[in-house]
């Protein structure tokens, strides 16, 4: 990474990290007060992280592509913005996995029992979950910056039809993955693929994404 590159990663960081901190206080303090006035665990805070974190980072994927004429009016080249804000939507991704499982543990393997309130639901934490929701996250971030390049490139009417190649990713996305009561959309069955087969596909769609992202963004013109 280039010194460039290092400066948009840098500079996006630096708007992440207060964005993802209030975003995740709230997420948590939303789903204990759901628990509390339920009065019941209906489900973990960990299906609660995966819905709402896939929705904060599909928006910041869409923000980023406002923040384009900017950059490259500062002499950042296109290529530079495109790895510096890779590098962070992965960064973030990851520390957001991390953070989903973290409170996780701490609120219903030891403090909600500790309280006398045993979890409905106990979350998995195994190492095929944890990444399958490290990849949702940056395929999410992907699909709203492919969405709103599209938008940004082309005509409204063009940028509806980059919304159903979105949902498409996800639908694609949701059968490798083959979680059940995890698919956000039923246009394909669930199944159970091997984790030798599935992480690799699932891999090669996100590398698509990123693809269709960078080819989009290469040579866009800039909107004064």
């Amino acid at each position: 990474m280039n010194p460039k590159a290092k400066l948009i990663y840098k500079k996006f960081n630096s708007y992440y990290a207060s964005w993802a901190f209030w975003f995740f206080i709230t997420m948590v303090l939303v789903h204990l007060l759901a628990t509390i006035f339920a009065a019941v665990e209906i489900w973990s805070l960990f299906d609660t992280s995966r819905q709402a974190t896939q929705v904060f980072m599909l928006i910041l994927g869409i923000m980023n592509m406002g923040l384009l004429s900017y950059i490259v009016s500062n002499g950042i080249t296109r290529r530079d913005y495109f790895i510096g804000i890779t590098a962070s939507a992965l960064l973030y991704s990851f520390l957001l996995t991390v953070a989903a499982a973290i409170s996780t543990f701490l609120l219903e393997v030891l403090a909600l029992p500790a309280l006398g309130w045993q979890a409905a639901v106990y979350p998995d934490f195994s190492f095929s979950i944890l990444l399958s929701l490290f990849l949702r996250y940056v395929l999410f971030y992907f699909i709203g910056w492919f969405i709103m390049a599209g938008f940004y490139r082309f005509h409204w009417l063009i940028g509806m039809l980059f919304i159903g190649g979105g949902i498409l990713i996800v639908s694609i996305f949701d059968f490798l993955v083959g979680e059940e009561n995890a698919q956000m959309f039923d246009f394909l069955p669930v199944v159970n693929l091997p984790d030798l087969l599935g992480i690799p596909l699932i891999i090669l769609l996100i590398i698509g994404t990123m693809i269709a992202v960078r080819s989009l963004t290469k040579n866009v013109r800039i909107k004064i």
